[in-house]
């Protein structure tokens, strides 16, 4: 049975009433762009999920990281401890060594050396360090980055909903 139509109500309860028109309407008002667009929607909001769980990963490897890191200044803390016990038991030695002048001379020029290479491996201990909380750094501003990006797709979803 057809319906006459007079008003643009006339055409609204055409299509309430059989979904086709509906249908073919929408066929004929909108562009393909626009009929894609729910599948585009979808497909970034993938996306965004893929980077939320790129960017999940990343961060627990840059935690891995610190925390390795971390666990490294540690050590190398400890053995500067170490060394600086070292030096101090090599300074009681040379104390107690001053009744022979031959003993003492011979000890001496081996603290000397034990000296140097020690503040070899402490300039090494610090460029180390140095490198290591640079890279830290430059971790962080990825992640800063990583974020915004983020933050800036988000905002562009919202935008296209």
């Amino acid at each position: 049975m057809t319906t006459p139509i007079a008003t643009f109500q006339d055409i609204l309860d055409a299509m309430a009433h059989d979904p086709s028109l509906e249908a073919a309407m929408r066929q004929h008002v909108l562009d393909q762009e626009f009929r894609q667009l729910p599948a585009i929607v979808r497909e970034l909001q993938q996306n965004v999920a893929d980077l939320q769980q790129a960017v999940a990963q990343l961060t627990q490897v840059v935690q891995d990281y610190i925390t390795t890191t971390d666990a490294r200044l540690s050590r190398i803390e400890s053995d500067i401890t170490e060394l600086k016990a070292g030096s101090a038991e090599l300074k009681e030695r040379q104390a107690r060594m001053q009744g022979d002048i031959t003993e003492l001379k011979a000890g001496h020029a081996e603290l000397k050396e034990g000296q140097a290479r020690m503040q070899g491996d402490i300039t090494e201990l610090k460029a180390g360090y140095a490198e290591l909380k640079e890279e830290q750094t430059r971790m962080r501003g990825d992640i800063t980055e990583l974020k915004e990006g983020q933050t800036r797709m988000q905002g562009d979803i919202t935008e296209l909903k």
